[in-house]
C-alpha cells in the first residue's frame, strides 16, 4: 500500500509467501503492529522459516518489551520505534543476513502523506462492506511517527517497497486484517481486539465475549497452521479482557 504501487501490495499475501518460502538460505520477517502515536504500544513479533515451518522466535507488545526483557503481565507503555535496537534483537535472536522483510501495519510513503492514498480507497472499495475499510491517514496521523519510522529503517538498508519487484531486504506497508478474510473465509472483520471488552456492559455478556473471542482466537491459530505458522502465547479465558 505504499504510495507509488500500481496495486495494494499488502493483498498478494500468498504471493509475498512463496517468495519468501523460495529464498535460500532460510529468512525471517519482522512484523510491527505500529501504533499510530507514541503515547499507545505497537506490537513486534519476529518470525523465521526452518524448513517448511515457520517459527516466532519473539513476540512482544511494545518496542521496548521486544528489545529488552518483559513479562505478560508487566503494565504495557508506548514510545518511538527504535531501529537500530530493533534490528539489533533480531541479529541476536536470527541473524542479521537472515531479516528479509520488515513488515509495518501502518501507512508509509517515501513522501509526506497528506490523507487517503489510492490504495487506501481501492482496499475500502474492495472489503468495506466486509468492514475492513482503512483508516484515513493524514499530517498528523500517523504523521511524524510513520515518517520516523519509515526513515529509520530505510536508512538501516530496508528500502520502501513501492511494488511487487522490490528486491528484498525491504519494508513492506502491510494490512493483515485482509489476509485473514481471506484465510479464514470470513464474511466480515473479525473482533479480535480484547480492548473492546471493556466496551459491554454486565459481568455475562463479557464473560461470553472472552469465550467467543478465545474460541476465533483458536480457530486462528488452525488457520495459520496450515501454512507452517505456530501461536507462541495461548491465552486463556482468565487473562483475556
Amino acid at each position: 500500500m505504499a504510495v507509488g504501487a500500481t496495486f495494494p501490495y499488502c493483498l498478494c499475501l500468498g504471493t509475498g509467501l512463496s517468495k519468501i518460502s523460495e529464498m535460500s538460505p532460510p529468512v525471517a520477517v519482522l512484523g510491527i503492529d505500529a501504533a499510530w502515536t507514541e503515547k499507545e504500544p505497537s506490537g513486534v513479533a519476529l518470525l523465521t522459516r526452518q524448513g517448511e515451518r515457520w517459527r516466532c522466535l519473539r513476540v512482544a507488545p511494545s518496542y521496548a518489551a521486544f528489545s529488552g526483557t518483559f513479562s505478560w503481565e508487566d503494565p504495557v507503555c508506548g514510545g518511538k520505534a527504535d531501529a537500530h535496537s530493533l534490528l539489533a534483537t533480531c541479529s541476536s535472536l536470527a541473524g542479521r543476513d537472515r531479516l528479509a522483510i520488515v513488515a509495518v501495519d501502518m501507512p508509509l510513503a517515501t513522501r509526506p502523506i497528506q490523507s487517503r492514498r489510492v490504495a487506501d480507497n481501492l482496499v475500502s472499495m474492495q472489503f468495506g462492506a466486509r468492514k475492513c475499510s482503512v483508516h484515513s491517514p493524514n499530517l498528523e496521523r500517523p504523521g511524524e511517527v510513520g515518517v520516523q519510522l519509515c526513515e529509520a529503517f530505510v536508512k538501516s538498508g530496508f528500502p520502501l517497497a513501492v511494488d511487487k519487484e522490490r528486491i528484498m531486504p525491504a519494508l513492506l506497508e502491510v494490512y493483515p486484517h485482509v489476509a485473514l478474510l481471506k484465510l479464514m473465509r470470513a464474511t466480515e472483520r473479525l473482533p479480535y481486539k480484547v480492548s473492546k471488552n471493556g466496551s459491554y456492559s454486565g459481568w455475562y455478556v463479557r464473560g461470553w465475549l472472552r469465550v467467543i473471542l478465545l474460541t476465533r482466537l483458536f480457530r486462528l491459530e488452525m488457520t495459520l497452521g496450515q501454512f507452517g505458522f505456530q501461536l507462541v502465547y495461548r491465552p486463556s479465558i482468565k487473562n483475556i479482557g
